[in-house]
């Protein structure tokens, strides 16, 4: 019998160590239905391959908020094949340098053909209409010191963003800030922080937070094997579950002063739908000043949803670019009420001085909202499983005591 006791402690140190060392470890997921999350190193795999290039010249028709024809922004849509690896887009327009190392995330998957826009200034006054330009550009792997040579023409093509103030309770901005020069950096990791193949549906007017919430659902029963009938997870299901009313959109914030049934923001009332559905979803809201955290969410492949204030889009990449800059690839349907408006788009955002570069530059940042699995813990936050581990030691240390006083 001492010979056993004696033996438990060393077992017993061993297994401890295990569970402590399995504890701590980051990027930890508890979930046997994960595949492996698409964080991939730069270093590896094939180059993005640019397979067409084209122009347009923004025109704004924002309801409740700015109009414009023939604005001083234009965008670059690029196809190109996809790359495991973080590129740097750079643009030289009419001779001026108006993209400058803008990260691109291969948010369609490596070898894939996809589709992104970048927004830059088109270097004229809101309603003068550009018909041409000439440009260069350049997508590279490393960041570039000057700019792209001018060498190519282009056709500039009339597009309209027809977007719907989505919030019942938020007044849109009447102006918009004029278009500048689009500064990227180089990234601080070396990690495609991204999501493939989430779907990106049109969406109606006002539509955009149920329209969201319905494309961030169907990802996470897909990737997550969650079961779920495709029936659940539509459009007009996720207009009840986020209280939407028609003609008017959802409630962006809390409010105790509305009537009863009308008080809660539309992820509080899709939190409460998706609980009484019994799907195991959790709900997680992140503010601004905790961006950082969205990333964790992304390499989990958890959904994530962004409301800038009336509308809310997909977040489907991000990349930490230092200083308090990031740049952040969303979804979202461009022209709603129309056909053919959902539109993959980058933008830098600055959290030192709450300001978009690129798309979304007259919008700001409310909240993230989140989705999981309940049975899923997020990478680089390992506490549950650290208290988990500390009390199964906890308990063997006990037990091994009781026996030693036996």
């Amino acid at each position: 019998m001492r010979k056993v006791v004696r033996s438990v402690p060393s077992a017993l140190l061993v297994l401890l160590l295990f569970v402590v060392v399995l504890s701590v470890t980051p990027n930890q997921t508890i979930s046997s239905r994960l595949s492996s999350v698409p964080t991939e190193k730069s270093s590896t795999g094939k180059s993005i391959e640019v397979t067409d290039v084209s122009f347009y010249q923004v025109s704004f028709a924002i309801s409740g908020g700015y109009t414009q024809a023939n604005s001083s922004y234009g965008v670059l849509e690029l196809e190109f094949t996809g790359s495991r690896q973080v590129e740097y887009l750079n643009l030289n327009c009419n001779g001026t340098w108006v993209i400058r190392n803008q990260p691109i995330l291969s948010v369609g998957g490596e070898a894939q053909g996809q589709t992104q826009r970048f927004w830059f200034p088109l270097g004229v006054d809101d309603g003068t209409v550009v018909s041409n330009v000439e440009y260069g550009l350049e997508v590279s792997e490393q960041v570039l010191e000057s700019a792209p040579t001018r060498e190519s023409e282009a056709i500039v093509i009339p597009d309209d963003y027809v977007i719907y103030n989505g919030g019942q309770d938020v007044d849109l901005e009447s102006a918009w800030p004029e278009a500048v020069v689009v500064m990227g950096y180089q990234v601080a990791d070396i990690v495609l922080h991204v999501k493939n193949n989430v779907p990106n549906q049109e969406a109606g007017p006002k539509e955009c937070a149920p329209t969201a919430v319905s494309n961030s659902l169907q990802y996470l029963n897909e990737h997550h094997n969650l079961g779920i009938p495709a029936a659940e997870l539509t459009i007009d299901k996720m207009k009840n579950a986020t209280n939407f009313h028609n003609g008017l959109g959802c409630w962006i914030w809390h409010d105790g002063d509305r009537p009863a049934g009308e008080q809660n923001a539309w992820y509080e009332d899709k939190a409460a739908y998706l609980q009484a559905m019994g799907w195991g979803i959790t709900t997680k809201k992140i503010d601004p000043a905790n961006i950082a955290q969205v990333i964790a969410e992304i390499d989990a492949c958890e959904d994530v949803e962004m409301e800038i204030g009336g509308h809310t889009v997909c977040v489907v990449g991000m990349a930490d670019l230092g200083g308090g800059n990031y740049s952040i690839t969303i979804q979202h349907d461009k022209s709603q009420g129309n056909v053919g408006g959902t539109v993959t788009e980058t933008a830098i955002w600055n959290s030192n001085t709450n300001t978009w570069y690129g798309a979304l530059a007259g919008w700001t940042i409310n909240y993230f909202i989140a989705e999981s699995p309940a049975n899923v813990e997020i990478p680089g936050f390992p506490i549950p499983a650290l208290l988990v581990g500390l009390a199964i030691a906890v308990t063997l240390v006990l037990s091994v005591r009781r026996r030693k006083r036996l």
